[in-house]
C-alpha cells in the first residue's frame, strides 16, 4: 500500500555492545540512509544513534531516543533497522506506537518491512514484537538452565566475589570455584568484635582505610590494576550480612539461599556463626537516608576521585567559568588534581544510571533477621539422650523417680517437635522491589533525591586523570562505577542484553 511522503525521516541505531559487528550502528545507519533514499527520494534525513545502551531501557530513557522524540514533528516518520532495536518488549513497543501515532508521527523499519502509516503494518508490527519477546524468553531460560548446571557442579559461573571468599582452580580440573580467603576472614572477624565492643562503623572503616587494607571492592576483583575503591559504612554492612560469612551461598537465579533439603547449605567453613552475626547486626546504628551535607551538591560522596577514593568536592573551577568538581587529596596524600565539569558528572551519571538500571524497579533494602534452632534441637536431643542413659543405669527406679523421668521426657520430646515443625528463617539484608521502573522514578525525583538514592544504595563513581595529562578524554573512558548494593541487578540485566543482542 502506497503512503504519503513524510516531513522528515528521523533514523534512530542503536546498539547495546560496540563490539557487535553484524549489529554495529554504523551498518543500521548505512542501511537506513539507503533505504530512506530509495523510498522516500529528497526528503532530508536526520540520524540518532544510541550506542552501548541495551534495549531493556526504555526508549524515551535513552539519550539519543529521548532527543528523537523531543524534536518529532506530525508528518515525520521514524525508521530503525528492526523493530527490536526500538523496543524489546511487547508492551514497550505497544506504548511507544501510542505515543507516536498521537504525535501524529509514523513508524517504520528496513529489515522488518514495518510501516505504521498502514494497517497491514500496524498488525505485522505487533506480531513481530510479540515473537521477538518470546525469543528474548527463550535466550533467558536456555543461559539460567546453562548457569545452574554449572552452580550444580560447584563451578564459579562469573560476577562479583563475596568478601570473605576468593577463586580457585576447581578440583577435578575445569573451570573455578570459590574458597575461603583467610585474610578477608580475618577483617571481618576484626570488625565483627569492634562493632560489638562499641565502635563506629564510620570509625571502623577509616581505619582500614588509613592502614592501607585494599576495600572489598579491590580485594576481590580479578581484573589487574583495579580502580581505586575506599572502605565505607556501606561496604562493611555489605559484608556482614551477606549469607558466606555464616557459610551460605547464594542462588544468583533465585536470589535465595541453595539448600539440600530444608537447611541451607554450608558450601564454605564460617567465618562467624548466625549467632554471632546476629549480634553483631543488632549493634550496628540504624540507616536514614544519606541527604547530601547543607550546601554540597546532590552528587556529592557519589563522584570520588580514582587517584586516592576520597569525595570529590565542587569548586567554581580553575581558568574556566564552568563550575568543577575537583580533589587534590589531603595532607601529606596529596596528587596531582583530579577535574570533571559537574555538569559533565551530571550527564554521565544519568546516563550510565538509566542505562543500566532504567529497565529495573528501584526499591529498598531491609534486614531480615534469622531464626535457626539448629542447636536448640541439638540441645534438647543431647539432654534426652542423657535421661535415657541415667534411667538405664538404674536412676528414676523409684515411682516417684519414674514420674519424674516421664514428665520431664515428655516436655523435652514437647519441644522438640515444636522446634522442628517451625522452619528456620534466613537471615540477610532483602531487596524489596517498589513496583516503579527506575527510569520513571528518577525523572519525578528531584537531584537531591537522585543523590540520597544512589548514597543509600552505596553507588559511587570514581574519576581518573587522564594518561596523558591535559589530554581531552571521554568521561567514560576514565570513569569506573561501583554499583554498591545494586550490582546484582546489574549484572543480570547485563547478562540478559549481553545473550539476546
Amino acid at each position: 500500500m502506497q503512503t504519503m511522503k513524510p516531513t522528515r525521516v528521523l533514523l534512530y541505531a542503536r546498539v547495546s555492545r560496540s563490539a557487535e559487528e553484524s549489529t554495529s550502528v554504523s551498518r543500521q545507519l548505512t542501511e537506513g540512509r539507503d533505504h530512506a533514499a530509495s523510498r522516500w527520494p529528497g526528503v532530508p534525513v536526520l540520524e540518532f544513534s544510541d550506542d552501548g545502551v541495551s534495549g531493556a531501557i526504555e526508549p524515551a530513557s535513552r539519550p539519543a531516543f529521548g532527543r528523537l522524540m523531543s524534536q518529532w514533528q506530525p508528518g515525520d516518520v521514524v525508521l530503525a533497522w528492526k523493530l527490536d532495536r526500538l523496543a524489546r518488549s511487547t508492551l514497550r513497543f505497544l506504548e511507544l506506537a501510542q505515543v507516536a501515532t498521537e504525535a501524529g508521527v509514523a513508524i517504520a523499519t528496513v529489515r522488518d518491512g514495518i510501516d505504521l502509516s498502514t494497517a497491514e503494518g500496524r498488525l505485522l508490527a505487533h506480531l513481530l514484537a510479540v515473537f521477538a519477546e518470546f525469543e528474548r524468553e527463550q535466550v533467558r531460560s536456555r543461559v539460567s538452565a546453562t548457569r545452574r548446571q554449572l552452580q550444580k557442579t560447584g563451578r564459579w559461573t562469573g560476577g562479583r566475589i563475596p568478601y570473605g571468599l576468593t577463586v580457585a582452580p576447581h578440583p577435578d580440573g575445569t573451570g573455578k570455584v570459590l574458597v575461603r580467603d583467610a585474610v578477608a576472614a580475618e577483617i571481618i572477624r576484626e570488625v565483627a568484635r569492634r562493632i560489638v565492643a562499641g565502635e563506629g562503623i564510620t570509625a571502623i572503616a577509616r581505619d582500614l582505610q588509613d592502614r592501607g587494607v585494599p576495600s572489598p571492592r579491590v580485594h576481590t576483583s580479578v581484573r589487574p590494576n583495579p580502580k581505586p575503591a575506599a572502605w565505607s559504612s556501606s561496604a562493611i554492612r555489605d559484608v556482614l550480612g551477606h549469607p558466606s560469612i555464616v557459610g551460605h551461598a547464594m542462588d544468583p537465579l533465585t536470589g535465595r539461599l541453595r539448600r539440600d533439603g530444608a537447611a541451607p547449605d554450608i558450601m564454605w567453613e564460617p567465618v562467624l556463626t548466625e549467632t554471632e552475626r546476629a549480634r553483631v547486626v543488632a549493634a550496628l546504628p540504624a540507616q536514614t537516608g544519606k541527604a547530601a551535607p547543607a550546601g554540597k551538591h546532590w552528587l556529592y560522596a557519589v563522584v570520588t576521585c580514582g587517584t586516592c577514593g576520597r569525595n570529590m568536592h565542587a569548586s567554581s573551577g580553575y581558568r574556566s567559568t564552568s563550575p568543577m568538581f575537583k580533589c587534590l587529596g589531603t595532607g601529606k596524600d596529596r596528587h596531582d588534581v583530579v577535574t570533571v565539569r559537574i555538569v559533565d558528572a551530571e550527564e554521565h551519571v544519568q546516563g550510565a544510571v538509566l542505562k543500566a538500571l532504567g529497565g529495573a524497579q528501584h526499591g529498598t533494602r531491609e534486614w531480615v533477621g534469622g531464626t535457626d534452632s539448629t542447636a536448640d534441637r541439638e540441645r534438647l536431643t543431647a539432654f534426652m539422650t542423657e535421661l535415657m542413659d541415667d534411667r538405664r543405669a538404674g536412676l528414676y527406679s523409684t515411682p516417684e523417680g519414674t514420674a519424674d523421668f516421664r514428665r520431664r521426657y515428655a516436655e523435652a520430646e514437647a519441644d522438640l517437635k515444636a522446634l522442628e515443625s517451625t522452619p528456620a528463617v534466613e537471615s540477610g539484608w532483602r531487596y524489596v522491589p517498589s513496583g516503579e521502573y527506575l527510569d520513571d522514578a528518577w525523572a519525578r525525583w528531584s537531584p537531591e533525591e537522585r543523590g540520597t538514592w544512589l548514597r543509600d544504595s552505596g553507588v559511587r563513581f570514581a574519576i581518573s586523570r587522564p594518561v596523558v595529562k591535559r589530554a581531552r578524554v571521554p568521561l567514560a573512558d576514565r570513569c569506573s562505577v561501583d554499583w554498591g548494593h545494586l550490582e546484582p541487578i546489574v549484572e543480570g540485566m547485563e547478562a540478559v542484553a549481553a545473550d539476546v543482542d
